[in-house]
């Protein structure tokens, strides 16, 4: 399939929220992004949940303050929403009459 990329094998899917786990920019470790789609080159192009954070350009010349960013999927980790075990059997518990 030429210009596809495929996303088997990947930790991440499109819609999920991801924290970043590793990033030459300080400013990024540990801020969570909320994953969009898969880059041409590979890479997820991801959104920062909260502030935008400043950058260098994807040129290499200059300075760009953004919340959209592009991350090897190793980079990342799934954010997974767990329910705790008490509140998922309160769900499944009928009311009383």
């Amino acid at each position: 399939m030429k210009g596809s990329v495929k996303t088997t094998g990947r930790r991440c899917a499109p819609g999920q929220q991801a924290r970043i786990v590793y990033s030459s920019n300080e400013a990024l470790k540990g801020r969570v992004v909320r994953v969009e789609r898969l880059h041409c080159d590979g890479r997820w192009e991801c959104v920062l949940v909260g502030d935008p954070v400043l950058g260098l350009a994807d040129d290499g010349i200059g300075l760009v303050l953004t919340r959209d960013w592009l991350f090897p999927d190793s980079y990342l980790e799934p954010l997974v929403d767990v329910q705790p075990d008490g509140l998922a059997a309160l769900a499944e518990t009928p009311l009383p009459r």
